[in-house]
């Protein structure tokens, strides 16, 4: 007889739906805008952080309690990210199939270079630079998202400003700590 896997189940809800509510509004935003540097497109981020939101509620009861249970959720997100891309490398590789896609709006015309510029730079720079300054996390807070040292961190963020720099789409005054 094969055994059926059951759905997992919410956590209680001894005022947990409420905390988690308000975890979700707070962190929405930092969250999508991190993943949409990272991933370089809008909808996907959503789609990301929808889901990295989802195995928080999974595991609410543990991950409430963590110190910081936003960094939790910005590493999961960071990680489905990373699998992301990896399988549009490997969707690129294989045949080429047709189908018929919808395409989601684009950035604000504005943002367009910038996003352009930021697709232009390694996929470790764009996550420390989404992290930093659209995120809005210290170096150390990156650097525990990233699983990498402070120092890779600033490393990481100075080079990719700087490459952005010489783009012009930056001025000289865009800091990197």
């Amino acid at each position: 007889m094969q055994e059926v896997a059951e759905a997992p189940s919410a956590p209680d809800d001894g005022g947990g739906r409420a905390a988690f509510d308000a975890f979700c509004v707070r962190e929405w935003r930092p969250l999508v805008s991190t993943l949409a540097v990272v991933v370089q497109d809008r909808p996907t981020a959503e789609e990301l952080a929808q889901e990295s939101l989802a195995r928080a509620w999974v595991r609410w009861n543990r991950v409430r309690v963590l110190e910081r249970p936003d960094l939790w959720v910005r590493r999961i997100g960071i990680n489905l990210a990373t699998s992301w891309w990896r399988r549009q490398l490997v969707s690129r590789r294989a045949p080429a199939q047709t189908s018929a896609t919808a395409t989601a709006p684009g950035p604000e015309p504005a943002d367009d270079a910038l996003l352009a510029a930021l697709g232009r730079l390694p996929a470790r720079q764009r996550t420390a630079i989404g992290l930093r300054h659209l995120g809005d996390l210290s170096v150390a807070e990156t650097a525990r998202v990233m699983g990498c040292k402070d120092g890779t961190v600033k490393a990481l963020t100075a080079q990719g400003l700087d490459r952005l720099r010489r783009s012009g789409l930056i001025g000289a005054e865009a800091n990197d700590d």
